[in-house]
């Protein structure tokens, strides 16, 4: 369903200090989905995301289910795609912006006559 690619070499959360933290979690965090409740396929999700400034702390750790952990994540991405997504302009007219205007001794092209797709 959900499924993060990593492509630029191992990932974090392969390191020995990962894996320390994932242990002490286990022993010492509610070991369920923090959202739903669940049992079943945790994984240790940062509570502020680690590119937001969030630390590899127990205090910014939480258990999810797979799937609350993949909607999540997707959540996220969506509002940072959000804070880098382009404005559209304001309309022309509305005086924020200038109007183009075509230059006054060009005209405007004719139309072209449609040719019949029939052969003779």
């Amino acid at each position: 369903m959900y499924h993060i690619a990593w492509t630029n070499g191992p990932s974090r959360t392969s390191t020995t200090h990962w894996k320390q933290l994932r242990a002490k979690a286990k022993r010492q965090l509610d070991y369920r989905c923090q959202h739903c409740g669940s049992e079943n396929n945790l994984e240790l999700d940062h509570i502020v995301n680690t590119a937001r400034g969030g630390q590899d702390t127990l205090d910014n750790c939480q258990w999810l289910c797979k799937r609350c952990h993949g909607r999540k994540t997707q959540r996220e991405a969506s509002e940072r795609r959000g804070r880098y997504r382009r404005r559209t302009p304001p309309p022309l007219g509305t005086g924020t912006r200038p109007v183009r205007q075509r230059h006054p001794t060009r005209r405007e092209p004719e139309p072209r006559e449609r040719r019949s797709s029939q052969k003779s």
